[in-house]
C-alpha cells in the first residue's frame, strides 16, 4: 500500500493519466445516467467491461465521496488483494511462507506496478479479482470436499469479475 501511496500522492486531487481519465468518464456516465453501458467516444471499449466503474459507482453511492475519492479505494483495496493473493497463493503452492513472500515481492519490482498497475484502469482491478482467482483455484483443489463447494463459489465469482472488468 505504501507503493500505491507513491502513486496517490503524485497527484492527490484528481486523476491525471489518460486511461484514468477515460474511466472516470464510464463512471460518470453511469453516475448521471444510472445505467450500464452507456457509449464513451474517449474510450468505446470501457463500457463494454464495467466492473470497476459498476464497483466505483457503488461506493459513490454508498459513500457520497467523489469519483476520484471511491476510486483511489477501489484501486487501493484492489491492490491489497492483488498482494495477499499472490503471497497466498505462492505460500499454497510451495509451502513455504519465505517462498510466499518472496514471490509477492518480485511481483512487487515489476516497473509496472507502481504506476501503471495502480491506476485507475481496468487492468489495475482485474488482476486482483485474477490473483483471487488462481488462489482459490488452488485452494480448491487441496480442500477436503465439505469445503470445496465455497473454494468452487469464490472462484467462479472472481473469474466473472475478471471476465467484466477487463476485456
Amino acid at each position: 500500500l505504501s507503493l500505491y501511496a507513491v502513486k496517490v500522492f503524485q497527484n492527490p486531487l484528481t486523476f491525471t493519466f489518460y486511461d484514468e481519465l477515460q474511466h472516470w468518464r464510464t463512471a460518470s456516465d453511469v453516475l448521471s445516467s444510472g445505467r450500464l453501458f452507456s457509449p464513451n467516444p474517449l474510450l468505446p471499449v470501457s463500457p463494454r467491461f464495467p466492473g470497476l466503474e459498476t464497483a466505483t459507482s457503488a461506493v459513490v453511492g454508498l459513500t457520497g465521496l467523489s469519483i476520484f475519492q471511491a476510486g483511489v479505494l477501489v484501486i487501493g483495496a484492489g491492490r491489497l488483494v492483488l498482494t495477499v493473493a499472490l503471497f497466498l497463493f505462492f505460500e499454497r503452492l510451495s509451502g513455504s511462507t519465505r517462498v510466499g513472500g518472496i514471490a509477492a515481492l518480485v511481483y512487487m519490482a515489476n516497473p509496472n506496478f507502481l504506476f501503471f498497475d495502480a491506476q485507475y484502469g481496468y487492468e489495475s482491478l482485474a488482476l486482483a479479482y485474477a490473483a483471487l482467482a488462481l488462489y482459490a483455484v488452488h485452494r480448491r483443489g487441496d480442500a477436503d470436499p465439505s469445503v470445496s463447494a465455497g473454494w468452487t463459489a469464490i472462484a467462479a465469482a472472481t473469474i466473472a469479475a475478471v471476465v467484466v472488468t477487463h476485456h
